[in-house]
């Protein structure tokens, strides 16, 4: 899963075409599918998209390893390109959390 973008360059790399994206302005439904699934990955293709979706999680769900791939280096390919100019910001496993 993607959000709140596509992000071709990951589906075209693992070669897959079923990679799904879903809008900020849609993340209940986002949340509502996370629910029915006991773990799925899902890529960030904003800065601020990791923090909104871990913000909206309810506590029935819980966010696991977390790999950022935002360019840290702050030379100057980072201020001609961006911080994360391959699309891809973070990358997050969502889960069920499991009963105490």
């Amino acid at each position: 899963m993607c959000f709140p973008r596509n992000c071709d360059s990951v589906g075209f790399y693992l070669e897959r075409a079923d990679l799904r994206s879903t809008r900020s302005k849609f993340v209940h439904l986002l949340v509502a599918d996370l629910l029915t699934r006991p773990r799925t990955v899902v890529l960030f293709t904003h800065r601020h998209s990791l923090e909104a979706l871990r913000f909206a999680l309810p506590p029935d769900l819980q966010m696991t390893p977390i790999a950022s791939f935002r360019n840290t280096d702050g030379g100057w390919l980072s201020k001609l390109i961006g911080d994360s100019p391959w699309g891809l910001c973070d990358m997050a496993v969502i889960e069920r959390a499991t009963p105490r």
